[in-house]
């Protein structure tokens, strides 16, 4: 850290705690305007939530989002913020997924931290989250430019809200597929623990309990396809690695939860998936039942 900024620094802590807030925010705003390290930016954030500046906070806190991710020191910090901001969907998201990190006890902690956080947000701002509830209920309805937004405002429901609008799209046969895929990703990444019905992309109707799927078998799948596809072009052709990587990106977020069960040859999918399937494959009823998922999967975007 630079003397100048490790003076700034030092004065923007006095400043905190003797408890004057605004002072440290006005010292950290022209420092931050830079990238700075994690210890100054966890400073100027929680400054800002002092002073009820939410939306700055998160703001200045998502561009190092990971470091407060794997620090258990930050982490609640980083609650904080997404709560503070009514983000109760990633603040959910953020618990499952380094749940690791913390021991049952603390997940607990953070999980009641949310829902309290949720009860307030419900009873104090009623008719807020009514109309995002009425908005992602009838998603289907809205022009595709407009999807995505209410999408995003979703992420200010409380979980139950949030299942109550998803258990009507995931049923909804006029919603785009990618659009279902998109809420479908998000029940299981929260391990949701009820049942959940939904049209899948072969427009049949399925249902499963989300924190029952074997997660476990679907990430070594989605770890051995991106591997075998960074190993085939990363080195020699970048552009087209990155390409590839976001349409199999979608691809796995189209056919989640049964990844395992569609791709039941890898480097096959991946042949497929670069155009560049293998002579001897082509009379394989595997390979060419993957093709036809393939193709599946692109009618389904148009």
């Amino acid at each position: 850290m630079k003397p100048d900024i490790e003076e700034k620094f030092q004065q923007a802590q006095i400043a905190y705690e003797n408890g004057d807030p605004q002072k440290t925010v006005n010292i950290l705003e022209p420092v931050c305007e830079d990238p700075v390290s994690i210890q100054i930016n966890v400073l100027y954030v929680q400054a800002l939530l002092k002073v009820k500046q939410y939306h700055r906070a998160y703001t200045e806190a998502i561009n190092y989002e990971l470091q407060y991710l794997k620090n258990r020191e930050y982490f609640e910090i980083w609650i904080d913020v997404l709560l503070d901001n009514a983000l109760f969907i990633p603040a959910r998201l953020s618990v499952v997924n380094y749940q690791k990190l913390f021991g049952k006890d603390q997940v607990d902690h953070y999980l009641k931290m949310i829902e309290q956080k949720e009860d307030l947000v419900a009873s104090e701002q009623a008719n807020t989250v009514k109309q995002n509830l009425k908005n992602f209920y009838h998603l289907g309805d809205q022009p595709s430019w407009n999807q995505q937004q209410v999408l995003n405002s979703a992420d200010h429901l409380p979980l139950s809200q949030y299942v109550i609008g998803a258990q009507f799209i995931l049923r909804d046969p006029f919603v785009k597929p990618l659009i279902r895929a998109t809420i479908l990703n998000t029940l299981l990444d929260l391990q949701y623990s009820k049942s959940i019905a939904f049209i899948w992309i072969d427009n049949e109707e399925h249902s499963i309990i989300p924190n029952k799927v074997n997660e476990k078998s679907r990430e070594k799948k989605i770890k051995e396809l991106r591997e075998i596809l960074e190993e085939r072009l990363a080195n020699d052709n970048p552009i087209d690695y990155e390409n590839y990587s976001q349409q199999l990106q979608i691809q796995l977020l189209l056919l989640a939860p049964f990844e395992c069960d569609i791709i039941t040859d890898s480097k096959g999918w991946i042949d497929i998936l670069v155009n560049n399937p293998k002579s001897n494959q082509d009379n394989d009823v595997a390979i060419t039942k993957m093709k036809n998922w393939q193709q599946k999967i692109q009618s389904s975007l148009l």
